[in-house]
């Protein structure tokens, strides 16, 4: 029931697949250039079967002041090894574009069968598994209407309030204050914080008439097209 504050969305329209037995990721990272062989274009990734090993890795969440991505991961990284591992892999291969613009090469997410593990591959043995790949020229980002200063200088009371309302979904202040543990005076000034930056909104409660509050999946003004809108109105 979390939603995702970001996400990465192809649809891949008549992949190239084969067949992969026994090899390495390297030699799976081949193999999509391979089905593709083309150096500028954005490769949709899906690998899915049985792998004799899977290494994968993830970081905690992280408090302000954020430090560099690449600093977490030299500190507080964390990896699982799994001999075996059935799932699949998604994810893509970036071409080589101007600095910060993509990361480029091939960056895989798993997760297992039983939606139990996974994480950002890190290395994997392939045992029997399909590859299938989907190439494009065109990548459309969509960013809120809103500075991104106001994401990553949040309070950290105020993110207390968004973690309730992402992990329960619609809430009314007095169920949110229970939640945090703190004063309904505070919760409603922290709510009114997110709510001018149009990062929650209201809807009535049928059956009481109170507010429930909720996260905002779309913000004012944006316009999502295609795929992504049909996306976002799942999410809604």
């Amino acid at each position: 029931s979390t939603r995702t504050p970001f996400v990465v969305v192809a649809t891949m329209h008549h992949p190239r697949t084969v067949r992969l037995r026994n090899v390495d990721r390297a030699t799976v990272a081949a193999a999509v250039e391979d089905l593709v062989d083309d150096p500028g274009a954005v490769i949709s990734v899906r690998l899915e079967g049985s792998f004799t090993s899977a290494l994968v890795r993830s970081v905690p969440p992280q408090s302000p002041p954020y430090r560099p991505y690449i600093e977490v991961c030299a500190t507080d990284e964390v990896r699982w090894l799994h001999e075996p591992f059935d799932g699949v892999f998604v994810g893509f291969r970036f071409p080589d574009l101007d600095p910060g613009a993509t990361i480029a090469g091939l960056h895989l997410h798993g997760l297992n069968h039983e939606r139990t593990t996974g994480g950002h591959n890190h290395d994997l043995v392939v045992d029997d598994a399909v590859l299938s790949v989907s190439a494009s020229r065109d990548v459309v980002m969509h960013l809120p209407d809103r500075a991104m200063a106001d994401l990553l200088e949040t309070p950290p009371s105020v993110r207390a309030v968004q973690r309730v309302l992402l992990r329960r979904g619609p809430s009314t202040i007095a169920q949110i204050s229970a939640a945090v543990q703190r004063e309904l005076p505070q919760v409603t000034a922290d709510v009114q914080w997110l709510a001018d930056r149009g990062f929650v909104s209201a809807t009535e409660d049928a059956e009481t008439a109170e507010p429930l509050w909720s996260v905002t999946m779309r913000a004012p003004g944006a316009k999502a097209e295609g795929v992504v809108a049909d996306i976002l109105d799942l999410l809604d």
